[in-house]
Parts: structure tokens; C-alpha cells; sequence
């Protein structure tokens, strides 16, 4: 048994069981789609971003890799195995999508002997992890499905916590400080300011418990 893919699945579980039990997502497919997506949105808009300002600052590939074998400088081989790496990941991202169609088509329960090694509960993420990786896996940007599973958690993660902490910065700018807020409140509170109240401290909350998630996915 793959002990860190089990722990991941756990993470997992504990993460989408409570959004699917309030019917936030209907599936736990249908969450892990969502969470893919977003994350394929994100790691696409970064490469890009990345490959945009390599272009601006050494025009064309072709032209840079040409320029590259002609000095063979530490600092130019190093951008081109990063650019290198970022078009593959652009093609492996792109190719998922492209994929998407065949990895919604419904499919018989996962039955790989893999499945067989993790509990029951999980076998609604196993099928639909296991089509989600293949096309990466074969790509070459990742070796397994655990490694996947690993980032998709820590992407969804990050992303989660800077949501929260962006509620935080918004309070802090309206009110200076929690501690001062709060103190205030002692006092009297409009109902707003209540639910301003409850709204921040679960945002405080939030951000603890998703730092807590990152540091245990480290």
C-alpha cells in the first residue's frame, strides 16, 4: 500500500466529504473535476505568464535555444530548462482538457487491484484520480498518481487560504486590527458588526486550518 497516496486520499476526503454531505458538489467526482479544473486554469495562466515574459525579453524560442548553444551560459541554460519545462506543462495541461470529455463519460465502478488496497469510501475519487493523472502521468509532468494528488491538495489549499486571508486584509483595512474590533464590540454591536464579527473569525479560523492542511501536505 502506498502509505503517503493513502494519506493523501484521507486529506482529501476530509476536505470534499463535508462540501458533498451539504451538497455543495453533488459527487466526489464531481468535486475533484472542479478542483482540477481550477487548478489546470491557474497552472496554464502561470506558465504562460512565465513563457510571455521570456519572449519579451529573448524574443522567439527557437531564437533564444540558438543564442543558447552558440554562448552556453550557466544563467541561459537555466532559463531555457525552465521555459522547456514550462511548454511541456502547458501541453500536458492543454492535453488534460482535451481530455475532458472522455473523463466525464460515466464508467463502471474503479476496478483496478490498486482499489482493492485503500478503504471503500474512497473508491469515488480513485476512477475519476486515476483518469484526471493518466493523461499527466503520460506527459511526463508527473510520475504518479500520488504525486498529482499531492499538488492538486496543495493547490486547492493555497488557494482556499489566500481566499481567507483576503477577508482578513479586508477587515483590516475597514477596521485596523482584530483585537480592536473585538474590543469595540464589548461595548455595543449592530447587527452588522455581529456578522462582520462571526465572518472574520471564521476567516481567522479558515486561515489556520488551511495552513494547517499545507504544512501536513509538505
Amino acid at each position: 500500500m502506498d502509505e503517503k497516496y493513502l494519506k493523501y486520499l484521507k486529506c482529501l476526503d476530509d476536505i470534499a466529504g463535508p462540501q458533498i454531505q451539504f451538497s455543495r458538489y453533488p459527487s466526489e467526482k464531481d468535486f475533484l473535476v472542479s478542483a482540477v479544473k481550477k487548478m489546470s486554469w491557474r497552472q496554464l495562466e502561470q506558465r504562460k505568464k512565465a513563457i510571455k515574459q521570456w519572449e519579451a525579453k529573448y524574443s522567439d524560442w527557437q531564437t533564444f535555444i540558438d543564442a543558447t548553444l552558440a554562448e552556453e551560459s550557466p544563467e541561459r541554460q537555466a532559463v531555457a530548462r525552465e521555459w522547456q519545462a514550462a511548454q511541456a506543462a502547458v501541453q500536458a495541461w492543454q492535453k488534460l482538457g482535451q481530455s475532458w470529455r472522455s473523463i466525464l463519460a460515466p464508467e463502471s465502478a474503479y476496478t483496478q487491484a490498486t482499489a482493492a488496497m485503500y478503504h471503500p469510501k474512497y473508491e469515488g475519487y480513485l476512477e475519476t484520480l486515476h483518469k484526471v493523472a493518466g493523461p499527466l502521468i503520460q506527459s511526463g509532468l508527473y510520475a504518479t498518481e500520488s504525486e498529482f494528488l499531492r499538488d492538486l491538495l496543495t493547490d486547492y489549499a493555497q488557494h482556499q487560504l489566500e481566499e481567507e486571508e483576503k477577508v482578513v486584509l479586508g477587515f483590516e483595512k475597514q477596521y485596523i486590527s482584530w483585537e480592536k474590533f473585538s474590543d469595540a464590540l464589548m461595548n455595543i454591536a449592530t447587527p452588522r458588526q455581529e456578522d462582520e464579527w462571526m465572518e472574520w473569525e471564521a476567516a481567522r479560523e479558515g486561515i489556520k486550518a488551511w495552513q494547517e492542511t499545507l504544512d501536513e501536505l509538505a
